[in-house]
């Protein structure tokens, strides 16, 4: 007898097979997209720093005194802002806010407690920075970026360290 066609058993099989793939697949997924926007966030802020030194570095706007990376830990916030020599105003250039649905939170290290504020600054036309902790200057600042599970354990840091010798965040 020559078979040509497929029974309703035959299919009901293939079709659970492939739902009980699929669902392994999706469930694994939501780790993998949490993994990727964690990362996201942490590149976009090491970005915002060398964005900072880099304006400064080619000095091209005159009117412009400088340019500094400000985080604000307890506001869960980082901002680019230039700061103009005439007017003396600033102005935001990016801004970056970790919410509370993210699950984020931006930590800062040195030798000195921040107060809930970490300060990267660049002079225009000077690479190195001037890294401010609070009120009071640090010779290398340490930013990490932390993600917290809803047990409030920290599955994924990462942190940058930068140095005012150089001005170019390592990441760790």
């Amino acid at each position: 007898m020559n078979k040509k066609a497929f029974t309703i058993l035959e299919i009901i099989i293939a079709i659970a097979v492939i739902l009980i793939l699929a669902t392994a697949a999706l469930s694994g997924s939501g780790g993998i997209i949490r993994s990727m926007r964690f990362n996201n966030a942490f590149n976009k802020l090491v970005f915002m720093v060398q964005r900072a030194r880099s304006l400064a570095i080619a000095g091209k706007n005159a009117d412009v005194e400088k340019y500094a990376v400000m985080i604000d830990l307890a506001k869960n916030t980082a901002d680019l802002v230039k700061y103009n020599k005439n007017s003396a105003t600033q102005e935001s250039i990016e801004s970056l806010t970790f919410t509370a649905a993210s699950n984020f939170n931006l930590k800062a290290a040195t030798d000195l407690d921040c107060n809930n504020i970490a300060i990267i600054i660049f002079n225009n036309g000077i690479s190195e920075p001037i890294l401010e902790c609070g009120d009071k200057s640090a010779n290398i600042l340490k930013i990490t970026l932390e993600e917290k599970d809803a047990a409030g354990n920290i599955p994924r840091a990462k942190t940058f360290e930068i140095n005012d010798s150089s001005g170019v965040p390592q990441i760790e």
